[in-house]
């Protein structure tokens, strides 16, 4: 195996190549072929889509993820603003305008990028860009009771839903100065905390925000890793107070539940609840991003906290290629309890690992 520094710029270029494919994609600069390929017909057009190097994922949430890296500390994300300041060329226009219409749930973490990146260079269109978004969300049906659906008119609450916009709309109250959008977000939080629980501590895929009754698995992998990424990312942009340390109690119950299932190589099973479950990449990979925050966060970590990033990492190591792709990763869910068991190389393991390179790159100087 090539030495860490080599395999991980090779991780970093996968997910900068990945994430400009996929921008593309999704942007206008892709409208022409975009509609020729719909002229052509559907088996035409989906055998276009896979020549020409569409990736995985139709949604925005994969493009949301890549742009985690600009967590890192400022010195080191201010050089990846060029390329995801180019991804979002073709997202939205010169004033800040989205490209996308509509209002989606998924397109939370593009404004939190949107964010970070007014953070560091300044450019008013990406702080106009989300402050549109989250005053959508904040109309959005269920924000003030916590129980934002994740698809227009329909009931059910997605765990994806707290990663996707809580971190987004915590940032947007604290630099914005208004509260109430933290508020929305710790509504979220506390109503999946309460609701979407089983009685053996893992989350459900979702619960109905009418009858409160749950969907798909308790202990689906992935989805902890939404939770957790969810309360670690908020709790970084949330003033001293109550909320915060409750969330930080909240966040070390769950490492330290996680800590419980972790195998001897590092990695983490697509089913928590399923010990002979295959390892899954992207449950690695969150839980490890959501490690390296807390640490870069210095908040105090258990004395199990730094061996268990270790070893995530060592495992997220063994599955990366020369060519940079992270493996294992299981592929993207058909909805709540229709899981892929499809595993390879995808934007939702890839992203978080090269996070986790890049905000802990201080801590190895």
């Amino acid at each position: 195996m090539a030495p860490q520094t080599i395999i991980s710029a090779a991780r970093h270029a996968r997910l900068v190549s990945a994430a400009q494919r996929y921008a593309w994609w999704l942007g206008t600069r892709s409208h022409g072929v975009r509609s020729a390929l719909k002229l052509s017909g559907w088996r035409l057009s989906r055998l276009g889509y896979r020549l020409l190097g569409r990736p995985s994922g139709a949604l925005t949430w994969p493009l949301g993820l890549a742009f985690l890296c600009l967590n890192a500390s400022s010195d080191q994300a201010k050089k990846e603003c060029a390329w995801i300041e180019k991804c979002f060329h073709g997202l939205i226009d010169p004033q800040g305008q989205a490209t996308l219409a509509g209002v989606a749930i998924d397109r939370g973490g593009l404004g939190y990028a949107a964010l970070r990146l007014f953070e560091l260079t300044q450019n008013p269109r990406y702080l106009t860009y989300a402050k549109a978004q989250g005053e959508a969300f904040a109309c959005l049906p269920g924000a003030q009771k916590g129980c934002i659906p994740y698809t227009a008119e329909k009931h059910w609450v997605l765990v994806d839903t707290v990663a996707f916009i809580c971190p987004f709309l915590a940032r947007l109250s604290r630099l914005t100065a208004k509260p109430h959008y933290a508020n929305i977000a710790l509504r979220q939080l506390d109503a999946m905390w309460q609701h979407g629980r089983a009685d053996d501590g893992w989350i459900f895929h979702a619960f109905d925000a009418n009858t409160l009754e749950t969907s798909g698995i308790a202990g689906w992998g992935r989805g902890v890793g939404w939770l957790l990424v969810g309360v670690v990312d908020t709790v970084c942009e949330l003033p001293e107070g109550e909320d915060k340390t409750r969330w930080l109690a909240r966040g070390q119950q769950l490492l330290e539940k996680l800590a419980t299932c972790q195998r001897e190589d590092g990695h983490w099973p697509w089913r928590l609840d399923e010990p002979f479950a295959a390892s899954d990449s992207s449950v690695t990979a969150l839980v490890a991003y959501a490690l390296a925050r807390w640490r870069q966060a210095n908040f105090a970590e258990a004395v199990f906290q730094p061996r268990m990033l270790d070893r995530a990492r060592s495992a997220i190591e063994s599955v990366t290629d020369d060519k940079g792709r992270v493996g294992q990763c299981s592929g993207e869910a058909a909805g709540m309890g229709d899981y892929s068991t499809t595993f390879g190389s995808f934007l939702w393991a890839q992203a978080p690992a090269v996070a986790v390179d890049l905000i802990l790159r201080d801590d190895n100087a």
